[in-house]
């Protein structure tokens, strides 16, 4: 946010508000979201693993990484890929 908030000339506090006001949830759970949704791409097209998935989408402890992920899919990522027969979608949504 600092990083942001400079380029853009506000504080970031300011910055932080406008955007919880414009996209009704944080910049940091929207970041969050978009890494999630990165991750359920990833799990789906390729046959990384899935630690390596977690660092490259910006998860750098992978405790946190499993823990994020379960709390959107009820499964950990493993689960994931291994079902992922049973979603046969290209994209997936899910409801927070």
């Amino acid at each position: 946010m600092d990083d942001i908030s400079n380029h853009v000339g506000i504080n970031k506090h300011y910055l932080c508000r406008l955007f919880q006001k414009s996209e009704q949830t944080s910049p940091f759970a929207y970041l969050r979201d978009r890494r999630v949704d990165a991750v359920l791409t990833l799990l789906r097209t390729t046959d990384m693993p899935v630690h390596d998935i977690g660092k490259q989408c910006g998860f750098d402890s992978s405790s946190y990484f499993g823990k994020v992920f379960r709390e959107y899919m009820n499964m950990t990522p493993k689960e994931y890929r291994t079902k992922k027969s049973e979603f046969p979608f290209d994209a997936v949504y899910y409801k927070r």
